[in-house]
């Protein structure tokens, strides 16, 4: 937040105050700027008049940027690939028999049935094991 202070007395004109001529004191809020901004803050302050439009484009571009990082979601962890395991491969990870999942696949979510045989989805199988482990 920019507060401008007029007219502006000479004991203020130290730490975050900058004189401005004509305009008073412009103070930034806040602990200080980021010092990779102090160079660009001085760019201000000593470029020619006829210059700051271009200059006041180039910030407003460089604060749609960041504004529009700020609204991006966050991207997620890549999507593992699943891979539909047999009754026998299902029982060996699950540590079962497969006969007890053959008669029991309904109670698991991660059976499929493809046609008459079944199938069971890895990445379901490891959801089942942290879940019930």
């Amino acid at each position: 937040m920019l507060q401008v202070l007029w007219p502006a007395p000479p004991e203020e004109t130290q730490g975050n105050s900058v004189p401005c001529a004509g305009q008073g004191i412009v103070r930034s809020g806040g602990d200080g700027m980021r010092p990779e901004l102090e160079p660009i803050l001085e760019t201000a302050r000593m470029i020619p008049r006829e210059e700051l439009p271009r200059l006041i484009g180039d910030l407003a571009e460089i604060e749609a940027t960041a504004l529009a990082r700020l609204h991006t979601p966050i991207q997620a962890a890549p999507v593992q690939a699943d891979e539909l395991l047999d009754v026998g491969e299902a029982a060996q990870r699950l540590s079962m028999s497969p006969d007890y999942l053959y008669r029991n696949h309904r109670k698991y979510p991660f059976t499929k049935r493809m046609g008459r045989s079944l199938r069971f989805s890895s990445l379901g199988i490891n959801e089942y094991i942290k879940r019930n482990r």
